[in-house]
């Protein structure tokens, strides 16, 4: 977090102009994906929903620490596939098929 505030007061000193950006500390989203996963019992698995955030730093650094990628459209199979992820995604669709 603390890296997000520098960045922010960095881009305020050097500018007269409203700030609007999109900052994430990744290091404090890999902890917490981190907790969050060591946490579940052992038959459980943690799938990254691409719709929260499908930013390309977000996916890479989530991706070796979950099970694999709920995605819900053509658009984000697509992106994950660009992005050459080894992946175990899962289709939210009405039948809720397993895509491999």
């Amino acid at each position: 977090m603390n890296n997000v505030i520098e960045t922010i007061r960095h881009l305020s000193v050097n500018s007269d102009q409203p700030i609007c950006a999109y900052l994430y500390d990744l290091q404090t989203l890999k902890n917490h994906v981190l907790k969050v996963t060591e946490a579940l019992p052992a038959n459980c698995e943690m799938f990254y929903a691409m719709k929260a955030n499908s930013e390309t730093s977000i996916l890479k650094a989530v991706y070796p620490l979950v099970s694999g990628f709920e995605v819900a459209s053509l658009g984000e199979i697509k992106k994950q596939e660009r992005l050459v992820l080894p992946y175990q995604s899962y289709l939210e669709d009405p039948e809720r098929q397993m895509m491999k």
